[in-house]
């Protein structure tokens, strides 16, 4: 009996452990997306692998992150991210990396998309917009709103969390096809492999 009680504490502790661990991965992420919504980049990028800056330097990423979401052509409305799942925290020579995908749905203005009156022009210049963005997030997940001027976007996504013990102060990069170049720089084979398995 009492090997059995040791046994049942030692699972409990142990799940006990792991779902906090999920739980830090978690709040860390909602974290650091609540921080891009609200422009706060100075401390969103405190949540960036620090290996990111060796490829831009994070004063650079600061501003370019406020360039991008503060263009006067371009307004943006974005939701948090929504069905959030985490994978497996996996040790990877002296880190651990934890695929996540979420989804979230975002809307774009374009203040500087010439819209002149005439429908076949408009129509031209919508669908061309509209074919751009699908290159980034998917065909079918990009659609016109004609009374509001707004592309309403499902944007579906993929991101890393990375951690030196697998438990706190988790880090995030969003993976994108066109990526690959840059994180062959700073992750090792083995770790892009893994970002990048269907």
């Amino acid at each position: 009996m009492k090997k059995f009680v040791v046994l049942f504490f030692l699972i409990v502790g142990a799940l006990s452990n792991a779902q906090n661990k999920n739980l830090n991965i978690d709040k860390d992420f909602i974290d650091y997306n609540e921080l891009i919504l609200n422009k706060d980049f100075e401390r969103a990028v405190e949540y960036v692998p620090q290996d990111f800056f060796k490829l831009i330097p994070k004063d650079q990423m600061i501003i370019f992150m406020g360039q991008a979401l503060n263009n006067p052509d371009l307004e943006i409305i974005a939701d948090a991210p929504q069905d959030i799942k985490y994978g497996e925290a996996v040790l990877i020579q002296s880190k651990y990396y934890s695929i996540i995908t979420y989804f979230y749905n975002l809307k774009m203005k374009f203040n500087d998309l010439e819209l002149t009156g005439n429908q076949e022009e408009d129509e031209q210049s919508i669908s061309l917009t509209k074919i751009a963005l699908e290159q980034s997030f998917g065909e079918g997940n990009v659609i016109f709103n004609s009374e509001t001027n707004f592309f309403e976007i499902h944007a579906i996504k993929k991101a890393v969390g990375i951690c030196d013990d697998g438990n706190l102060d988790w880090k995030f990069l969003v993976i994108e096809q066109n990526q690959k170049p840059f994180l062959d720089k700073i992750f090792s084979p083995e770790v892009v492999n893994m970002l990048y398995k269907k």
